[in-house]
């Protein structure tokens, strides 16, 4: 029986299984979910999930401990199919903590560190937007299209203990009594309290029915509940442009936001599917919880704000280069497969084997490029090697044919790294947007050939668009119809 691995379609050798010290059924398990990958002397190393399964986890733990006590453990859909799980650090009352998981990729900052997320009514005032003279000024430079809104709530008494310390780790302005006073008080006599906010949300989720938990988009039908994601402490906020995500937005790229909607959708349907009947607004649930849980009602208001925060990602931040290229306040929520890939010395042998006995090699420096390279050059070996093109090149010093294709990002500085010194810009993306003519450009590409060494240098864009070729030492666009089948093999990271 064959044994695949899940996230990239890699067929492991069964010499490579069997020399593995883990027992087999273990082996396969770990293989299944996507969280091992084998080397070729039978070394098992563990992936991680990503910033962005982490951060879906805990919105959905927040979601679920609005209603309920949502267990010790809680799983989450990646974009690469297998189902991520993992422990939940606390959660309660809306309120809940997700750490990111250990794993075997040497430079991975972020493994390890506590993800969180606030849930709470979102029927409380709500101001549409600040206005210049309300913006902290730690904050109103990490706005530029959009200065912010601000969303009032009350904290559930069983939190008001922990009030100080989500101050400090969820919002960078605070939380702070409503200065406007114009908020309703709510019953008990307790203060609104106001948060400031990106404006643009993160996800904006509307279920038609928690009932059936089923989901329509943002178009939900009546009884439904409307779930909004927040971007709170922590997550960068996008100031310059090149980046998927636009310009103002908070920093978390397409695939993690559709897990995050898609583990809210999970969330609603598992409480849905304790309903009896179809309570209304503000009714309490009836059915059969788990034991020792009870399920609240949803909001009078039908709607549920949730905040997404990351304690120590203003830290973590300054650690990447992610002010220099534009994004300010914290890290980028990211992934692509929903896994973080590991990677060692040993996995660079391996890799290094591979491309040695390959007779039509690509070197491709990312995921998207991968997927590219697959379908433009099906006959061919596609390997993974991110950064490592020189090392690559070298080791397909006997191959027939090579090829080097990824984004602009790292083929083009691989090329020349210098550059974007002094040109004005903070990254590739934002030079080819702005001014594709720039000189740098071909210059660093025209580099890069030399440094390829008789390998061809493709260059592509986010949407498989071939930007540069050396082949044709033209610009050229590749037409999308991908080739029915292939016949190399595909080695990620």
């Amino acid at each position: 029986m064959t044994v695949k691995d899940p996230v990239n379609d890699f067929e492991f050798p069964e010499e490579w299984l069997q020399k593995a010290a883990l027992p087999r059924d273990v082996l396969e398990e770990r293989i299944r979910k996507g969280r091992a990958l084998v080397l070729s002397d039978g070394t098992v190393l563990t992936r991680g999930y990503t910033t962005g399964t982490t951060a879906a986890a805990a919105v959905k733990a927040a979601v679920l401990s609005f209603f309920r006590e949502p267990g010790s453990c809680i799983t989450v859909p990646t974009p690469a199919g297998p189902i991520a799980e993992m422990k939940i650090e606390s959660a309660a009352h809306g309120l809940a903590f997700v750490r990111k998981v250990m794993n075997d990729h040497e430079s991975d900052i972020t493994r390890g560190k506590l993800f969180g997320a606030l849930a709470f009514d979102g029927g409380a005032a709500e101001k549409p937007s600040a206005g210049p003279g309300d913006l902290p000024e730690k904050l109103s430079g990490q706005l530029p299209e959009s200065p912010g809104v601000l969303l009032s709530y009350v904290l559930p008494g069983e939190l008001s203990d922990r009030e100080p310390s989500l101050a400090r780790d969820i919002f960078p302005s605070g939380i702070k009594a409503d200065p406007s006073g114009s908020s309703p008080a709510p019953e008990g006599g307790q203060d609104l309290r106001t948060i400031l906010v990106p404006e643009r949300c993160v996800a904006d989720v509307m279920a038609d029915t928690a009932v059936t938990g089923k989901s329509d988009g943002l178009q939900g039908g009546r009884g439904g509940v409307r779930v909004r994601v927040f971007a709170g402490k922590g997550i960068g906020i996008i100031r310059k442009s090149g980046f998927e995500t636009p310009v103002g937005e908070p920093a978390v790229n397409p695939r993690p936001r559709q897990q995050i909607r898609d583990g809210i959708i999970e969330a609603l349907s598992e409480i849905g599917r304790q309903f009896s009947g179809s309570p209304g607004p503000g009714q309490q649930v009836s059915g059969s919880p788990g034991p020792g849980q009870q399920v609240s009602g949803f909001p009078d208001s039908g709607e549920i704000n949730v905040i997404l925060f990351i304690p120590e990602g203003e830290e973590l931040s300054r650690m990447t280069l992610n002010e220099k290229i534009g994004i300010v306040g914290g890290i980028s929520v990211l992934g692509t497969t929903g896994f973080v890939e590991p990677w060692n010395d040993h996995l660079g042998e391996m890799k290094d084997d591979i491309i040695r006995s390959s007779r039509k090699i690509v070197l491709t420096t990312g995921r998207q490029g991968m997927a590219y390279a697959t379908m433009l050059f099906p006959d061919h070996d596609v390997v993974l090697v991110g950064s490592r093109i020189s090392e690559g090149i070298s080791a397909a010093s006997s191959a027939e044919e090579i090829v080097v294709c990824g984004l602009p990002g790292l083929v083009l500085k691989w090329g020349n790294p210098d550059m974007m010194k002094d040109s004005g810009f903070a990254t590739v993306v934002e030079m080819l947007d702005r001014d594709p003519g720039n000189r740098a450009i071909a210059k660093a590409f025209e580099m890069a050939v030399r440094k390829g060494r008789g390998a061809r240098i493709v260059v592509i864009d986010r949407t498989g668009k071939v930007l540069l070729d050396s082949a044709e030492n033209r610009s050229s666009v590749w037409r999308t119809e991908p080739p029915a089948a292939r016949s190399g093999r595909i080695v990620s990271e």
